[in-house]
């Protein structure tokens, strides 16, 4: 029990992880701010549109939050044992970074659209307050989201560890590449080609543009990743090709309410 309580493994712990969450958190939003302030991010602006005054700071503020709690849960999970790196080996690591992936997209679903129903959207204002998206708007959460986002992250290492399959490496390169996607991929900003709109080529995976339009229209693409559960479960827009289109060939869209062909 008093190894539970150890201070100096509570304060390892609390760095480790604190310099995972920080060091991606900050290493990414300044890539995704450099990306839209190139000179290719801006022939490739999403949104042409005024960025309210204050919104930098207020996402800044909730993003300092979001590392903060990540930290502390992570750490406590660890320290209750309830997260331990049970596996080892190759089999192990592509086991938990898959399942990673593919649990946390399946959950994120399924509480993002809960998020949008009139009984918890109240919870969600604080991240939809950002129409126009930043690198910093991806963990611009209120402290309820930010807790339900955690719990998702925590759910699949929870379950692998009961299992003896938790990698600890491939768990952290998992933290690591989610927190890029979900931050650069909040960029005004769109690096992907055409070829990425089209219907064939767009289910693992999708453009900036198509999260966009989610931040701008409120309802519709709930997945964070893959186009996969928007797809199936019929929460997809048909014009996001024909806007993504647009945006690649360098016409920024100028208003929230424009449709594609």
């Amino acid at each position: 029990m008093a190894a539970l309580f150890d201070p100096t493994a509570v304060l390892e712990l609390v760095l480790g992880w604190g310099s995972l969450f920080v060091g991606s958190t900050v290493a990414f939003v300044a890539i995704g701010f450099a990306w839209e302030r190139s000179a290719a991010g801006r022939r490739r602006r999403i949104f042409a549109l005024p960025m309210p005054a204050g919104q930098i700071r207020r996402e800044a503020v909730a993003n300092v939050g979001f590392v903060a709690l990540a930290t502390l849960a992570f750490t406590a999970a660890v320290m209750s044992g309830l997260v331990r790196a049970t596996g080892s080996g190759a089999i192990a690591a592509v086991v938990t970074f898959a399942g990673c992936l593919a649990g946390f997209e399946a959950y994120y679903y399924a509480l993002h659209r809960a998020l949008h129903t009139r009984a918890l959207v109240r919870f969600h204002r604080w991240h939809h307050a950002s129409r126009i998206t930043t690198p910093l708007s991806g963990q611009s959460l209120g402290i309820v989201e930010a807790a339900g986002w955690i719990c998702g992250l925590l759910l699949v290492p929870a379950m692998f560890t009961e299992l003896g399959l938790l990698h600890g490496g491939a768990l952290a390169a998992y933290l690591v590449i989610s927190a890029a996607g979900n931050i650069v991929g909040h960029a005004n900003a769109d690096p992907h080609p055409r070829q990425s709109g089209e219907r064939a080529r767009s289910w693992a995976t999708h453009p900036f543009t198509y999260h966009a339009l989610h931040h701008a229209r409120w309802t519709g693409h709930y997945g964070l990743g893959t186009t996969v559960l928007d797809r199936v479960l019929g929460s997809e827009w048909a014009d996001w090709p024909a806007l993504h289109a647009r945006v690649v060939a360098g016409e920024p869209l100028r208003s929230f309410k424009e449709r594609g062909d």
